[in-house]
């Protein structure tokens, strides 16, 4: 009796759920702007993309202020320029190495000397420094121009002295009054460069892999797309934005031109494919792994018992766990623990 309410239980719910993606799948083709007005709306993570924008856009803002007030000088400039131009930080990036970032010696003053915080590095010291200045022609003659306005350069270089002015620099104790040796280590030193790096990394994080790698669900529970997982809602993947696919550069194009109407035109011919693709499926094979149920990738309503007792055997009491927490109907439930206990006789 058991074993014939397991079936019931399974190869109905196969049928119900599949005339779900079947009929919501019609929707989606005749009511193309409803789909549209969703993947605006929520597509990142349940998000918009104006959503993520203003995101990224307030942690810039903290970071600039962070900066004022661990170094006292405001870097909004160089913030702005990097919005407005996305990409010119690695464009920029190797005139900033050692030799090409150089100091006039006449100008350095250099202040106290005290031990570094370390007691392993015995040997060295922490010097105040008190003024320098730039070689700034000799990035201009570098062609850095070319990139960037001379009013950013002097900006970020502006950021670069305030930095080793607040900070000072850790220099062997023998050449704590040699001057080209002092130059040296703050011109190689990476420490103001990986600030205004990590700057750059929060300002484009917006056009990221990270942004972009979104999956599209179907929830058969309440019969609508899912775009950020949640528990219990039996989710059934229906598309998945890799960055190896066209779609990544299409929407970094679109980031860049900050017009996300093409890219959203694609999400949606993405997902109605997607639901058509489930649509073609069959009760009798499926095509499912049991894996993409451990994953939340389809809900344990759509395998047979067949299907469950014939891989069950070689997943654990954790991915027995995962795919409860995909699972609205207790019935469901039971029989996934049921036909996983006699798989184990």
């Amino acid at each position: 009796m058991t074993e014939i309410l397991t079936k019931e239980i399974g190869t109905n719910q196969i049928a119900a759920s599949f005339n779900k993606v079947k009929e919501y799948y019609l929707f989606s083709k005749e009511n193309k702007e409803s789909i549209l007005k969703t993947v605006e709306n929520e597509f990142f993570d349940g998000y918009s993309f104006q959503d993520v924008k203003d995101y990224y856009k307030n942690m810039a803002d903290e970071k600039v202020e962070e900066i004022k007030k661990n170094y006292g000088y405001d870097i909004t400039i160089v913030r702005d320029y990097i919005i407005n131009n996305p990409g010119v930080v690695e464009k920029i990036r190797s005139f900033f190495s050692y030799g090409t970032l150089t100091i006039d010696p006449s100008t350095v003053i250099t202040g106290s000397f005290k031990p570094t915080e370390n007691p392993y590095q015995s040997d060295y010291l922490m010097v105040e420094i008190i003024d320098f200045e730039y070689y700034i022609d000799t990035l201009i003659d570098s062609g850095i121009e070319r990139f960037i306005p001379l009013k950013v350069l002097k900006g970020i270089l502006g950021f670069f002295k305030a930095y080793y002015l607040s900070v000072g620099i850790q220099i062997n104790k023998d050449d704590v009054n040699d001057v080209e040796k002092i130059i040296e280590k703050i011109t190689s030193s990476w420490s103001a460069k990986n600030v205004l790096y990590n700057l750059n990394n929060i300002i484009s994080a917006v056009s990221s892999e990270r942004v972009y790698k979104q999956k599209v669900y179907f929830s058969l529970l309440k019969n609508k797309l899912v775009f950020s997982k949640t528990n219990c809602e039996d989710l059934l993947l229906i598309v998945e934005f890799k960055t190896t696919t066209a779609g990544f550069d299409l929407f970094k194009e679109c980031v860049g031109k900050d017009d996300m109407t093409e890219f959203y035109d694609y999400v949606v011919k993405r997902i109605i494919s997607g639901l058509k693709r489930q649509t073609s499926r069959t009760i009798s094979y499926t095509e499912y792994p049991l894996s993409s149920a451990v994953k939340g990738y389809v809900p344990i309503c759509l395998y047979t018992d067949e299907e469950i007792l014939s891989r069950i055997s070689h997943f654990n009491i954790n991915d027995i766990k995962s795919i409860i927490k995909n699972t609205s109907d207790p019935d469901q439930v039971k029989r996934l623990i049921k036909l996983w206990q006699d798989s184990m006789i």
